[in-house]
């Protein structure tokens, strides 16, 4: 369905009966509208309007401009696929278009059958998995494949701005602008339609580093007594983390850090300040320095 309007612009006291030539048609319409349902090719051609004042028919506009209508034969959609090899398949698809209200379609397209073919999946692992990560911080990330990957080719797509290569696997160094989720997919080499399709994602936060806070066995430790330090607030302490004591200087057995995230003070009998923080992977990422906890030979300050 076609409407052509006619318009007179920046006069609306005068009332106006109109004037139409068009294709094939013997009829004069004199409303401001021409609507042609169920358009057809001997709709085309030229169509131009004039309007005439109701009270004084002398008095007319000039000749619109030709608006010119070409209506053609109903089109064909085509459709066509990237690639119709997925883990799952076997079904027929077709398609059209359409538009206007009522909505006028399209001819149907031809069929696409999708087919299965390749039943592996892919998955991306994270090295080192573990619960947290942290801006900074250094991962691996991987794209397994079952039943062997020695003839497959990668790709990879994120909504981070970072574009990952497409190799099996690449390492980050977590940053703002690699936050987001990660997808791979594996292609047989020699026949690239013979894809995995894509993992699930993965999804790579990167928080700020904790902050470590050191914590005391005995409030208030009398001369000569054990005190036991204990760096707490770091998440999932298990999970990777070595931890390192320092007074005024590294304290003796913590240069190369202990699992443990307690540390005891033998024999306390004078003045000193303690701190930590903890680190883990290769190259070391380190967490921030805790607030120093002070003690004397009589007491905790």
């Amino acid at each position: 369905m076609i409407t052509v309007r006619c318009e007179v612009p920046a006069d609306v006291l005068t009332e106006w009966e109109y004037e139409w030539t068009k294709p094939n048609s013997t009829t004069v319409p004199t409303h401001n509208e021409y609507r042609i349902v169920n358009a057809s090719s001997s709709d085309s051609g030229s169509y131009r309007c004039l309007a005439k004042d109701k009270k004084n028919l002398n008095s007319t506009t000039e000749w619109s401009d030709d608006v010119t209508l070409t209506v053609s034969e109903r089109p064909a959609a085509n459709l066509s696929a990237d690639h119709r090899a997925f883990p799952v398949g076997g079904r027929l698809y077709w398609c059209r278009g359409g538009r206007g209200d009522p909505v006028y379609y399209t001819q149907y397209s031809n069929s696409v059958r999708i087919h299965g073919i390749v039943h592996n999946r892919a998955a991306v692992t994270l090295q080192p998995n573990w619960p947290n990560r942290y801006r900074g911080e250094a991962v691996t990330l991987r794209c397994e494949i079952q039943e062997g990957d020695s003839e497959w080719e990668y790709e990879w797509t994120a909504t981070s701005s970072h574009a990952p290569p497409n190799t099996k696997e690449f390492r980050i160094s977590l940053g703002s602008d690699l936050r987001g989720s990660y997808w791979c997919q594996g292609r047989l080499k020699g026949a690239r339609q013979n894809s995995t399709g894509w993992s699930a994602p993965l999804t790579l936060s990167n928080a700020a580093a904790p902050r470590p806070v050191v914590t005391v066995s005995l409030s208030w430790p009398t001369p000569g007594a054990s005190v036991t330090l204990t760096c707490g607030g770091v998440p999932h302490p298990t999970a990777g983390w070595r931890f390192y004591w320092f007074s005024y200087e590294l304290l003796p057995g913590s240069n190369g850090g202990t699992e443990q995230n307690s540390s005891v003070i033998q024999g306390l009998t004078e003045s000193a300040g303690y701190a930590c923080r903890a680190g883990r992977g290769d190259p070391v990422f380190y967490t921030e320095y805790s607030d120093p906890e002070w003690f004397w030979s009589g007491g905790l300050t």
